[in-house]
């Protein structure tokens, strides 16, 4: 439980009957200041004379009658609002308990009535009378240590109704409640604070990996730079090679091995790069002349196609008209027509057993022609 200091009587004391003063014991009676408490601004005396208490707020002096003739004397504290905590341990779901501590207003408003009634410790009265309210007990037996907010509204609330349905009564002080407050049980706080540790611990050790990462990072960056730095050195090689020996290849080549800017192994690279460009160049014509040649051929053949064709539907059409001369009776008007006919049949270029074909079926056209013409005439003679 935590240190409350006394309230509302601060000090109490047994006073004994002073001597008198003078000579041979004759004077007057007075009281020592040190017999006496000191006294503040906000504090009084209350004196006990004969069974009788007197209050004392500054005005009676250490030779007043009813101060020499006190056999007592209280320190009391009449200061406004005086705050006084009551801290309570409350069971929890776990182990360790919650502590509740409520804190009260307290005003000494009749303090002959509190050094009578013995009030001399505000605090043990209200823990009394907080202890009287048994389901205060019970909020938090449901809860773990970590449901700590949960715990502070429920006794909270708990307690406001409480005191307002009981309102708490000590005599000679007028009580008001100032606030609830739940404390972190130290179970928790020692875990909050072990697990701070752990995660500032986690936090260092990352920020170093984070560290160390980055710096491994920038590192591998480096090499990447000089990698490619030296790629870029032997690609800018390569292509000063290429223009020298573009200009004047014996002349270059041959300046280059003696102040040795080019080696050897670059002279034989170089021939064997110009070798494979004349190979690919080659290559490259050959098949674009094999290709030409296609496409014309293919185009010849296509065309000597078409023209055989044209050459065939001719024939045929001329065909037909010497048909159709020949079964009307005009064999003598196409005779030349026939000739003409056979002549371009035996042309190069043109197909002979086609012609031949027409040309028999032309003659056995004719002949049945000749046959029925000597007939007519034999019918007429």
């Amino acid at each position: 439980m935590m240190m409350q200091r006394k309230y509302p009587i601060i000090e109490q004391r047994q006073l004994r009957l002073p001597e008198r003063q003078g000579p041979l014991g004759l004077g007057r009676r007075c009281r020592d200041r040190e017999d006496l408490p000191e006294v503040l601004a906000h504090h009084l005396l209350v004196y006990r004379v004969r069974g009788e208490y007197v209050v004392d707020n500054g005005r009676l002096g250490l030779d007043d009658e009813r101060v020499v003739e006190a056999d007592h004397v209280s320190l009391v504290d009449v200061g406004r609002d005086t705050a006084v905590s009551v801290p309570l341990t409350i069971p929890s779901g776990e182990d360790a308990p919650f502590t509740i501590v409520t804190t009260f207003n307290c005003t000494v408003t009749d303090a002959v009535t509190v050094v009578r009634e013995g009030q001399t410790e505000a605090a043990k009265r209200l823990d009394t009378y907080l202890r009287a309210h048994q389901r205060l007990f019970e909020l938090g037996q449901y809860c773990e240590l970590a449901e700590v907010n949960e715990v502070r509204v429920s006794t909270s609330a708990q307690i406001q109704a409480y005191t307002q349905l009981k309102p708490p009564v000590i005599p000679g002080i007028s009580i008001e409640l100032a606030g609830v407050e739940v404390t972190v049980p130290d179970a928790l706080r020692e875990y909050r604070e072990k697990l701070r540790e752990t995660r500032e611990q986690y936090d260092l050790s990352n920020h170093v990996a984070i560290q160390e990462g980055t710096q491994a990072l920038k590192e591998d960056h480096l090499k990447q730079a000089l990698a490619a730095q030296q790629q870029n050195g032997t690609l800018e090689r390569a292509q000063q090679v290429d223009e020298f020996a573009k200009e004047s290849p014996a002349r270059v080549w041959a300046a280059g091995l003696a102040s040795g800017e080019f080696s050897y192994a670059d002279l034989a690279a170089q021939l064997d790069k110009r070798e494979r460009m004349v190979v690919e160049r080659i290559e490259r014509e050959q098949e674009e002349l094999r290709r030409r040649w296609e496409v014309t051929r293919e185009d010849e053949l296509r065309r000597q196609t078409w023209r055989r064709e044209d050459e065939r539907q001719q024939l045929a059409l001329k065909l037909e008209l010497i048909k159709e001369a020949l079964q009307r009776g005009h064999g003598d008007e196409v005779s030349l027509g026939l000739d003409e006919l056979i002549r371009q049949m035996l042309e190069p270029g043109v197909s002979v057993a086609s012609g031949g074909e027409e040309r028999q079926s032309i003659e056995k056209n004719g002949h049945d022609f000749d046959g029925e013409a000597a007939e007519e005439e034999d019918s007429g003679d």
